[in-house]
């Protein structure tokens, strides 16, 4: 049996380790924000990527229709 003294170094050592472990999550979170962030970014930009060739291609489309038809 553990004395009230070992008990409470004890639990003194496991209250370090999860305020550790906390703070490990804390910044693993704070990082795992900043990329999602980036990721939005990136999603954001190539879809405006896409938007404006699609347009420039749904233009040729009609262009080369009108040309087929002529």
């Amino acid at each position: 049996m553990m004395t009230l003294e070992e008990q409470n170094k004890e639990l003194k050592i496991k209250l370090e380790e999860e305020i550790s472990v906390k703070k490990c999550e804390v910044m693993l979170n704070k990082d795992l924000k900043c990329q999602i962030e980036t990721q939005k970014l990136y999603i954001d930009t190539l879809n405006q990527i896409i938007d404006n060739y699609a347009k420039k291609i749904g233009k040729l489309r009609n262009q080369l229709k009108d040309q087929v038809e002529k």
